[in-house]
């Protein structure tokens, strides 16, 4: 029987909210027409799909907008054994103004895997643990914001989550001096979640035998054991994402701390290339940028149609072994 985590946030301050200023907006769909209010405007939305796994709506005034209260709902079920994980942005696609992710970690391990591809040599074996399966997240949060002011222009709220069963809806409150004006909402299930097992180079391999040894070694004064019980290894992995419309997304990744050698590369369509390394032994960071086209691996990535790649090389000892990269490809609405 598939074991099940489900992960419940709740908090006392959703229902204060729901009684002062978001009760009249429920009944109030996002593709109505959206009441106008020079002090405050409300809106609201959801996916509509049970497989949608991305939604965007573009909100802008000639004004800037200030935000009081956004609250995010959201119940994700993934396909395959992908962790349950969802971002929520603010963007006008040429800077991040409001971000927040949510993710599950798993506290078994038992992963391994490893792929060689050498010449003629072509050897893979998968091993992933059944307790990856069957995950689940849910929740409501609520932010309140004291100054969060958005230029005048189009802005763009923007959520999507691992592929497979997902439900969302959101409630915001704003104010300008001017009409806020919305788009319709779109939304779609070409979001991605691509982890080590998904790279495919000379060498990828990984040994997980997850976060709980950690913490037994690490209680029982075994510090040095314990950093060392997880590996990975990269060799010119790649993988390339084909997009249609337009790319979002980034790396995700746990430094380690007695041995890790990374170099992330992102390559765009137009063969641009965004670079980032660095090198860390027994706690001593040494970061490589690349001065003309910096980027950092936790940097959101924005662009056009076109086939992307991803490139790793890496060398790691620590706590948890994983390289990934989270993304959508989203359509921008009008």
């Amino acid at each position: 029987m598939k074991k099940k985590l489900t992960i419940t946030i709740t908090y006392a301050i959703i229902f204060c909210l729901l009684l002062n200023g978001f009760g009249s907006i429920q009944a109030e769909n996002v593709n109505n027409v959206l009441k106008k209010n020079l002090n405050s405007t409300y809106l609201c939305g959801n996916t509509s799909k049970e497989n949608s796994s991305w939604y965007i709506i573009k909100i802008s005034s000639n004004s800037s907008i200030r935000i009081h209260n956004l609250v995010i709902s959201f119940n994700i079920t993934p396909e395959y054994y992908l962790l349950p994980e969802f971002v929520f942005i603010i963007t006008d696609f040429q800077s991040i103004t409001f971000s927040r992710d949510c993710r599950t970690l798993l506290t078994v391990g038992g992963d391994q895997y490893l792929h060689i591809n050498f010449g003629p040599i072509n050897v893979e074996h998968n091993h992933i643990d059944n307790f990856r399966y069957g995950h689940s997240m849910d929740g409501t949060i609520p932010f309140n914001f004291s100054n969060k002011i958005l230029g005048a222009g189009d802005w763009y709220l923007i959520w999507y989550a691992t592929p497979g069963k997902c439900d969302f809806s959101f409630a915001i409150n704003m104010s300008s001096e001017e009409e806020i004006y919305h788009s319709n909402h779109l939304e779609g299930s070409s979001s991605f979640k691509f982890e080590t097992i998904d790279f495919h180079g000379n060498l990828v391999y990984f040994k997980y035998k997850g976060y709980l040894w950690y913490k037994i070694f690490n209680f029982l004064g075994f510090d040095k054991l314990a950093n060392h019980r997880n590996k990975d290894r990269f060799i010119n992995a790649e993988k390339k994402i084909p997009i249609n419309n337009t790319f979002i997304g980034r790396y995700s990744l746990f430094e380690g701390y007695y041995l890790d050698r990374t170099k992330l590369k992102v390559i765009t369509p137009n063969n641009d290339i965004l670079e980032f390394s660095y090198r860390i032994r027994f706690g001593k960071k040494r970061v490589v940028k690349d001065d003309f086209n910096p980027f950092d691996p936790g940097d959101f990535i924005i662009g056009g149609k076109g086939v992307w790649k991803l490139n790793v090389n890496r060398k790691f000892i620590g706590k948890i072994p994983e390289i990934q990269f989270f993304g959508a490809d989203i359509t921008i609405p009008e």
